[in-house]
This record gives structure tokens, sequence and C-alpha cells, in this order.
């Protein structure tokens, strides 16, 4: 499990480097959550998720993030293949690395052998990005 874990944070950081959104896309399950400081923002489809990673992602870049670095700081024992895991992100800019920038915690699952991740909670920084995701991205209900 811990190996899919890695290889799922690695597609992640990849993202911010120029790697497939799809492939991080294709974790989540749906609909799918995403909680910062009060605001919750569902994502209904990969779609609507492959468009909201890359609008983070450019936001980052818009901010001089060059690339990112994970570290998990704790992970559950699974229970009913559902289990969470705790990250730190180091934001690497030109000359300088902002360390343990972005801690998060994800909601995840095994299904039918597979990883996937129910909801993300931005425990710290606020996602700014989050209030700016334009309104042709996400579906209202």
């Amino acid at each position: 499990m811990l190996n899919k874990v890695h290889a799922m944070l690695d597609h992640f950081a990849a993202m911010h480097i120029g790697g497939p959104f799809s492939v991080a896309a294709g974790y989540h399950s749906f609909p799918f959550a995403i909680y910062s400081e009060g605001e919750l923002i569902v994502l209904h489809d990969q779609d609507e998720c492959e468009a909201a990673l890359r609008h983070f992602v450019f936001d980052f870049r818009a901010n001089g993030v060059q690339s990112v670095k994970w570290k998990i700081t704790a992970i559950d024992i699974p229970r009913n293949d559902r289990f969470r895991v705790w990250t730190t992100w180091d934001h690497v800019y030109s000359g300088w690395v902002d360390r343990e920038a972005m801690h998060l915690l994800q909601f995840c699952r095994i299904q039918d052998g597979e990883l996937c991740i129910e909801m993300i909670d931005v425990i710290s920084p606020a996602l700014q990005a989050l209030g700016t995701l334009p309104s042709t991205i996400l579906r209202r209900a």
C-alpha cells in the first residue's frame, strides 16, 4: 500500500513540472471534496478535476513555485480499506525552498486494488486558488 501512496504523491509532484494532469486526476474518486479553511468545493468528474488541478498548478507557477517535494508525516493503518495520509509539501522557487509550505490531509481508500482519494483537507495555509476557480470549471448543483 505504501508503494501506491508514494506513486500517487510522485504523480502530483510531477504534475507541477509538466507531468500529465490526467494521471493525477485519475487518483480521485467522484464526487471529490476539497476543504480549506471553511470553504468546500466539490468536483464531480475527471474533467472538472483536471481543470482544477491545472488551475492550481498555474496559480502556484504564477507565484514563483517551480516544483514541489512531498513528505509523508503520518499515515493511518487501513480500516475497511480506508485510511488517511498527512503530507507536507516543500515549494521550490528559483534559488530557495519554502520548507513545509503546505500541509494536506488526504482521505484515501483502496478500491479494486487501486488507491483513490475521496477528499483533501488543506490544513495550512488556506488554498487561495480554491476561491478563484472559474465557474467554467465547476458545475453547480
